[in-house]
């Protein structure tokens, strides 16, 4: 099983000279005439392997259909191989349904409202999961640890 991580950003250039890059606000530096949105992949080293130039004023919750099964075909993901690990602004219920039907495994964030609703997950054995016991419980779950910061 390999943990693969899946994150949007944005960045800008000065000049004139990126065709890919178009107006718009980034994340953090406000208005920039020429910016672009890039896709990341990264392994649970901490590298990045894959990337894409996505389209300007891309949604994040909007990526994952498209860009999952792609990755299925390029990296061969999917059949519980890999567990794709993103951040709740790609969450939908949409894009949950649509990794489970391409055999996908993730870890996300939900908001503390969507728990409730999880459908045959038991949630009390979470219950008994703190900081100091944390990852000897991911262990026993079939995780790998691979240093002291992953």
């Amino acid at each position: 099983m390999h943990i693969v991580f899946y994150d949007l950003t944005d960045s800008y250039f000065e000049g004139r000279g990126c065709e890919l890059a178009s107006a718009g606000r980034t994340r953090s530096n406000g208005f920039r005439k020429k910016r672009v949105i890039l896709s990341l992949l990264v392994n649970s080293s901490g590298y990045p392997f894959a990337w894409d130039i996505l389209e300007d004023y891309t949604a994040d919750v909007g990526t994952i259909k498209d860009l999952s099964v792609q990755w299925k075909t390029e990296f061969k993901f999917g059949d519980n191989k890999i567990v794709l690990v993103f951040d709740r602004g790609m969450v939908s219920d949409e894009n949950l349904k649509h990794l489970e039907l391409e055999k996908y495994r993730y870890i996300t964030a939900l908001d503390r409202n969507q728990i409730p609703d999880i459908q045959n997950v038991n949630i009390e054995r979470f219950e008994s999961m703190n900081e100091e016991n944390m990852t000897e419980q991911i262990i026993k779950m079939g995780f790998k640890r691979y240093d002291d910061t992953t």
